[in-house]
Protein backbone atom coordinates (compact mmCIF):
# COMPACT_ATOMS: atom_id res chain seq x y z
CA UNK A 1 0.00 0.00 0.00
CA UNK A 2 1.33 3.41 -0.95
CA UNK A 3 2.15 5.82 1.83
CA UNK A 4 0.63 9.28 1.77
CA UNK A 5 1.68 12.42 3.58
CA UNK A 6 -0.81 14.92 4.98
CA UNK A 7 -0.14 18.61 5.53
CA UNK A 8 -2.49 20.99 7.34
CA UNK A 9 -2.06 24.75 7.10
CA UNK A 10 -3.70 27.20 9.47
CA UNK A 11 -3.41 30.89 10.20
CA UNK A 12 -3.28 31.93 13.84
CA UNK A 13 -6.48 33.17 15.47
CA UNK A 14 -7.28 36.87 15.36
CA UNK A 15 -4.84 38.99 17.35
CA UNK A 16 -5.33 42.24 19.23
CA UNK A 17 -3.64 44.24 16.44
CA UNK A 18 -5.73 42.42 13.79
CA UNK A 19 -8.88 43.64 15.53
CA UNK A 20 -7.45 47.18 15.59
CA UNK A 21 -6.88 47.03 11.80
CA UNK A 22 -3.14 47.48 12.22
CA UNK A 23 -0.18 46.00 10.37
CA UNK A 24 1.19 43.40 12.79
CA UNK A 25 4.25 42.02 11.05
CA UNK A 26 6.82 40.98 13.64
CA UNK A 27 5.12 42.81 16.53
CA UNK A 28 4.43 40.15 19.16
CA UNK A 29 0.72 40.73 19.64
CA UNK A 30 -1.35 38.07 21.46
CA UNK A 31 -4.73 36.62 20.49
CA UNK A 32 -7.91 38.44 21.41
CA UNK A 33 -11.05 36.65 22.65
CA UNK A 34 -12.26 36.01 19.11
CA UNK A 35 -8.86 34.55 18.22
CA UNK A 36 -9.02 32.19 21.20
CA UNK A 37 -12.44 30.96 20.05
CA UNK A 38 -11.17 30.53 16.48
CA UNK A 39 -8.29 28.40 17.78
CA UNK A 40 -10.70 26.08 19.60
CA UNK A 41 -12.74 25.91 16.39
CA UNK A 42 -9.65 24.79 14.47
CA UNK A 43 -9.14 22.04 17.03
CA UNK A 44 -12.75 20.95 16.49
CA UNK A 45 -12.19 20.80 12.73
CA UNK A 46 -9.15 18.56 13.21
CA UNK A 47 -11.11 16.27 15.50
CA UNK A 48 -14.09 16.12 13.14
CA UNK A 49 -11.81 15.14 10.26
CA UNK A 50 -9.81 12.61 12.31
CA UNK A 51 -6.61 14.56 11.72
CA UNK A 52 -4.28 14.63 14.72
CA UNK A 53 -0.92 16.14 13.75
CA UNK A 54 2.29 14.37 14.72
CA UNK A 55 4.17 17.69 14.77
CA UNK A 56 3.04 21.33 14.74
CA UNK A 57 5.33 24.00 13.30
CA UNK A 58 4.80 27.60 14.42
CA UNK A 59 6.53 30.93 14.09
CA UNK A 60 8.27 32.46 17.10
CA UNK A 61 5.45 34.98 17.53
CA UNK A 62 3.06 34.47 20.44
CA UNK A 63 -0.13 34.47 18.37
CA UNK A 64 0.86 31.27 16.55
CA UNK A 65 2.18 29.62 19.71
CA UNK A 66 -1.06 30.44 21.58
CA UNK A 67 -3.11 29.02 18.70
CA UNK A 68 -1.07 25.81 18.79
CA UNK A 69 -1.42 25.50 22.57
CA UNK A 70 -5.20 25.98 22.43
CA UNK A 71 -5.56 23.38 19.68
CA UNK A 72 -3.55 20.88 21.72
CA UNK A 73 -5.63 21.65 24.80
CA UNK A 74 -8.82 21.02 22.84
CA UNK A 75 -7.47 17.75 21.42
CA UNK A 76 -6.29 16.74 24.93
CA UNK A 77 -2.95 15.81 23.43
CA UNK A 78 0.61 17.07 23.78
CA UNK A 79 2.01 17.40 20.27
CA UNK A 80 5.64 18.02 19.46
CA UNK A 81 5.99 21.69 18.52
CA UNK A 82 8.83 23.28 16.58
CA UNK A 83 9.04 27.09 16.38
CA UNK A 84 11.18 29.00 13.90
CA UNK A 85 11.58 32.63 12.92
CA UNK A 86 11.41 31.44 9.29
CA UNK A 87 7.66 31.09 9.83
CA UNK A 88 7.31 34.63 11.18
CA UNK A 89 4.92 36.93 9.39
CA UNK A 90 6.15 39.28 6.70
CA UNK A 91 8.05 42.19 8.23
CA UNK A 92 6.14 45.38 7.42
CA UNK A 93 8.97 47.82 8.08
CA UNK A 94 7.75 51.37 8.65
CA UNK A 95 4.12 50.23 8.41
CA UNK A 96 4.32 47.92 11.41
CA UNK A 97 1.88 48.94 14.12
CA UNK A 98 0.25 51.53 11.86
CA UNK A 99 -3.51 51.53 11.32
CA UNK A 100 -4.29 50.56 7.72
CA UNK A 101 -6.69 53.46 7.18
CA UNK A 102 -4.10 55.91 8.49
CA UNK A 103 -1.49 54.35 6.20
CA UNK A 104 -3.81 54.85 3.21
CA UNK A 105 -4.25 58.53 4.14
CA UNK A 106 -0.50 59.00 4.47
CA UNK A 107 0.78 56.97 1.51
CA UNK A 108 -2.24 56.55 -0.79
CA UNK A 109 -4.52 53.62 -1.45
CA UNK A 110 -2.65 52.48 -4.58
CA UNK A 111 0.63 52.24 -2.69
CA UNK A 112 -0.86 50.36 0.26
CA UNK A 113 -2.90 48.06 -1.97
CA UNK A 114 0.20 47.17 -3.98
CA UNK A 115 2.27 46.56 -0.86
CA UNK A 116 -0.38 44.24 0.56
CA UNK A 117 -0.99 42.28 -2.65
CA UNK A 118 1.91 42.53 -5.11
CA UNK A 119 4.39 39.68 -4.70
CA UNK A 120 7.43 41.96 -5.17
CA UNK A 121 6.30 45.22 -3.53
CA UNK A 122 8.15 46.29 -0.40
CA UNK A 123 6.79 48.42 2.48
CA UNK A 124 9.27 51.15 1.73
CA UNK A 125 8.83 54.38 -0.20
CA UNK A 126 10.97 56.45 -2.54
CA UNK A 127 9.59 59.69 -3.96
CA UNK A 128 6.18 58.79 -2.47
CA UNK A 129 6.10 55.48 -4.36
CA UNK A 130 6.54 51.94 -3.06
CA UNK A 131 9.57 50.08 -4.37
CA UNK A 132 10.10 46.57 -5.72
CA UNK A 133 12.65 44.24 -4.22
CA UNK A 134 15.69 43.67 -6.39
CA UNK A 135 15.21 39.88 -6.44
CA UNK A 136 18.40 39.29 -4.49
CA UNK A 137 17.52 40.67 -1.06
CA UNK A 138 17.31 37.94 1.55
CA UNK A 139 16.09 38.84 4.99
CA UNK A 140 17.44 37.31 8.16
CA UNK A 141 16.45 37.16 11.78
CA UNK A 142 18.27 40.32 12.82
CA UNK A 143 18.09 42.61 9.78
CA UNK A 144 14.57 43.70 8.98
CA UNK A 145 14.74 47.47 8.98
CA UNK A 146 13.15 48.21 5.60
CA UNK A 147 10.67 45.33 5.67
CA UNK A 148 9.95 42.51 3.26
CA UNK A 149 8.14 41.82 0.04
CA UNK A 150 6.24 38.54 -0.19
CA UNK A 151 9.02 37.37 -2.50
CA UNK A 152 11.51 37.91 0.32
CA UNK A 153 9.24 35.96 2.68
CA UNK A 154 9.29 33.07 0.20
CA UNK A 155 13.09 33.20 0.00
CA UNK A 156 13.55 32.71 3.73
CA UNK A 157 10.60 30.36 4.31
CA UNK A 158 10.53 27.92 1.37
CA UNK A 159 14.09 26.61 1.92
CA UNK A 160 13.11 25.93 5.53
CA UNK A 161 9.98 24.13 4.33
CA UNK A 162 11.87 21.86 1.94
CA UNK A 163 14.96 21.30 4.11
CA UNK A 164 13.36 21.05 7.55
CA UNK A 165 9.58 20.63 7.53
CA UNK A 166 9.41 18.23 4.59
CA UNK A 167 12.19 16.16 6.19
CA UNK A 168 9.86 15.28 9.08
CA UNK A 169 7.50 13.47 6.71
CA UNK A 170 10.06 10.65 6.76
CA UNK A 171 9.02 9.83 10.34
CA UNK A 172 5.47 11.19 10.44
CA UNK A 173 2.55 11.33 8.05
CA UNK A 174 0.53 14.29 9.42
CA UNK A 175 2.22 17.67 9.84
CA UNK A 176 0.60 20.99 10.69
CA UNK A 177 1.88 24.50 10.11
CA UNK A 178 0.38 27.35 12.10
CA UNK A 179 1.73 30.57 10.69
CA UNK A 180 0.70 33.90 9.20
CA UNK A 181 -1.09 35.17 6.11
CA UNK A 182 1.87 35.95 3.87
CA UNK A 183 3.90 32.88 4.84
CA UNK A 184 0.94 30.62 4.08
CA UNK A 185 0.17 32.46 0.84
CA UNK A 186 3.73 31.88 -0.40
CA UNK A 187 3.48 28.18 0.47
CA UNK A 188 0.10 27.75 -1.22
CA UNK A 189 1.48 29.56 -4.27
CA UNK A 190 4.33 27.05 -4.32
CA UNK A 191 2.30 23.88 -3.68
CA UNK A 192 -0.45 24.76 -6.15
CA UNK A 193 1.96 26.25 -8.71
CA UNK A 194 0.13 29.56 -8.89
CA UNK A 195 1.54 32.54 -10.76
CA UNK A 196 2.09 36.02 -9.33
CA UNK A 197 -1.32 37.24 -10.46
CA UNK A 198 -3.10 34.26 -8.88
CA UNK A 199 -1.14 34.88 -5.68
CA UNK A 200 -3.10 38.10 -5.16
CA UNK A 201 -6.36 36.13 -5.05
CA UNK A 202 -5.31 33.72 -2.29
CA UNK A 203 -7.33 34.34 0.87
CA UNK A 204 -6.23 33.09 4.29
CA UNK A 205 -9.02 33.53 6.88
CA UNK A 206 -8.23 33.01 10.55
CA UNK A 207 -10.55 30.02 11.03
CA UNK A 208 -10.02 28.02 7.81
CA UNK A 209 -7.67 25.04 7.59
CA UNK A 210 -6.10 24.02 4.28
CA UNK A 211 -5.52 20.30 3.77
CA UNK A 212 -2.99 18.83 1.32
CA UNK A 213 -2.18 15.21 0.62
CA UNK A 214 0.93 14.00 -1.19
CA UNK A 215 2.11 10.67 -2.56
CA UNK A 216 5.50 9.08 -1.82
CA UNK A 217 7.14 11.29 -4.46
CA UNK A 218 5.68 14.33 -2.73
CA UNK A 219 3.35 15.01 -5.63
CA UNK A 220 0.10 16.74 -4.71
CA UNK A 221 -2.82 14.31 -5.03
CA UNK A 222 -5.56 16.00 -2.99
CA UNK A 223 -6.43 19.39 -1.55
CA UNK A 224 -9.42 20.84 0.25
CA UNK A 225 -10.39 23.34 2.92
CA UNK A 226 -11.68 22.27 6.31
Amino acid sequence: MFRTYKLILGRHGESILNSQNKFSGWIDTPLNKKGIFQSFFMGQKLLNNHLIPNIIFTSQLIRTIQTSNIIQHFLKKDIQTISSWNLNERHYGILQGKNRNEAIKEYGIENISAIRNDFYAMPYFFDNKYIYDTNHLINNENESIIGESSNMVAKRFLPYFYNEIKYHFMENNILMIISHKHVLKTLIKELEEKNDKEYKEIKIPHDVLFYYEFNEKFQLIKKKTL
